[in-house]
């Protein structure tokens, strides 16, 4: 049985989410197989920067690269992103910028 890293790779689906503990896999509409083109995003952590481990800057990074080539998550970051308390601390850009949207 293939694993969700190796199922994300094949383009069988869009995301592997972990939120709490909880691991789910995830197409563009929220459930099934993906189809069409994956985002994908990185983020690297560096223990000598301060700036680099602060959680609510790396999901601010993670979202604006999966901007660059998922439409559909552009729009919704844009949305999300005309109030600036959605985003002020980790858990709202986390609530608001991915789970609502791939949850």
């Amino acid at each position: 049985m293939a694993s969700g890293f190796d199922k994300r790779l094949e383009g069988k689906i869009t995301a592997i989410l972990a939120f709490n503990g909880n691991i789910r896999e995830v197409d563009s509409e929220g459930s099934g197989a993906a189809t069409g083109p994956i985002s994908t995003a990185f983020f690297f952590l560096r223990e000598s920067d301060t700036q680099l481990l602060d959680v609510n800057e790396m999901l601010k990074a993670l979202a604006y690269q999966i901007t660059e080539s998922g439409p559909l998550f552009k729009r919704h970051a844009i949305e999300v992103c005309k109030s600036s308390r959605n985003a002020m601390t980790a858990e709202d850009t986390r609530k608001n910028l991915f789970q609502k949207y791939y949850l």
